[in-house]
């Protein structure tokens, strides 16, 4: 590989932390079906959680500065601006809830829920060459995660901000670590960036921890098939929704918690992309959705919500739930995406 292409190489492997490496507008729609957790316990034994995404995403890189070499014109600085926006329903049935009714006994009841819960975000990335082998990346963003119909409140918007160092072989090889801040899990996390990007003229092979692993073979032009995994996640924020927090004593422990959604997932299977022409393609996937988190969140405390504590509890229950997490265990599940887009 020349010097001049080696440059351009390593710097669009950069981007693939952040964003496209070119423009890309893409409208996406994903089914998780309805699926419950395994061997529960009441009062999760009859819950189940049905997700359907929708999604519009778009990246724009800007070529800052380029340089001569070895004859060739490569870039040396990018920005990419990236942003998308997020509509995903959230079915939930027979969610067990805990009150106390007006003669103060403690009763359980299962309720059914459809959450609109509402995304969107921009990051800018700047990713610079420093030499024909190393290049380094900075991003910058937001996001905000919520539930209709609150308002919006810049409060609630969370930062996605990270770096890393990239370090390109001749044999195409490219390897980026770093570090970067996110809810992407469904909790603000500082998380290990690790890179990993080869190319030959049939396959390619990206793998970006955490986020996506993508692997592609290209028999011919007219498809494309591969292997890719997918961890997407938010905390979502119900806004005017405030409750009180109880010790495993039962004993008042704080008052008036705003509470949140920590909801991830990781999708893993096979996909095909169809060209469509003029830059625009198809891509369809499948699989498992596993390691789901559907968990409620004090957003205050930063700590998960716990059951409060009473006397009729282990009653209603079966055992005693008192100060364990609000969360549900979603079991493994399958998935379906379909992707329509320019530069997928």
């Amino acid at each position: 590989m020349r010097t001049g292409r080696l440059v351009a190489a390593s710097l669009w492997a950069v981007l693939a932390l952040a964003g496209p490496a070119f423009t890309q507008i893409a409208v996406e729609w994903e089914l998780l079906p309805e699926t419950s957790g395994d061997n529960l316990d009441v009062p999760y034994d009859r819950t189940e959680v049905k997700a359907r995404d929708y999604r519009l995403a778009v990246g724009l890189p800007m070529v800052l500065s380029t340089s001569e070499v070895d004859g060739e014109e490569a870039p040396v600085m990018i920005l990419t601006h990236s942003a998308f926006y997020s509509r995903k329903y959230l079915d939930v049935a027979n969610w067990p809830e805990y009150s106390l009714d007006s003669d103060g006994d403690f009763r359980l009841e299962l309720s059914e829920s459809s959450d609109k819960l509402i995304s969107f975000g921009y990051t800018a990335s700047l990713a610079k060459t420093f030499s024909p082998r190393w290049s380094a990346l900075g991003i910058a963003g937001f996001t905000y995660a919520g539930v209709e119909p609150d308002k919006y409140r810049v409060g609630d918007m969370g930062l996605a901000t990270g770096v890393a160092a990239m370090h390109s072989w001749t044999s195409g090889w490219t390897l980026g670590l770093g570090l970067y801040y996110s809810r992407l899990t469904g909790s603000s996390m500082l998380l290990p960036l690790v890179l990993v990007q080869h190319q030959t003229e049939r396959s390619a092979l990206s793998i970006t921890v955490p986020g996506d692993i993508a692997y592609w073979y290209h028999p011919n032009p007219r498809a494309s098939v591969g292997l890719l995994a997918q961890l997407q996640g938010d905390m979502y924020t119900f806004v005017g929704q405030r409750v009180n927090q109880y010790d495993r004593g039962g004993q008042l422990e704080s008052t008036d918690n705003k509470v949140g959604l920590a909801y991830s997932s990781l999708t893993l299977g096979p996909a095909v992309r169809v060209p469509l022409g003029q830059g625009f393609a198809a891509v369809v996937r499948c699989g498992v959705a596993m390691a789901r988190r559907y968990q409620y969140w004090l957003m205050d405390e930063q700590e998960a919500l716990r059951y409060a504590a009473h006397p009729d509890y282990v009653p209603l229950t079966g055992r005693d739930y008192s100060g364990d997490k609000v969360e549900f265990p979603i079991d493994t599940s399958a998935f379906l995406k379909v992707s329509l887009g320019l530069g997928l």
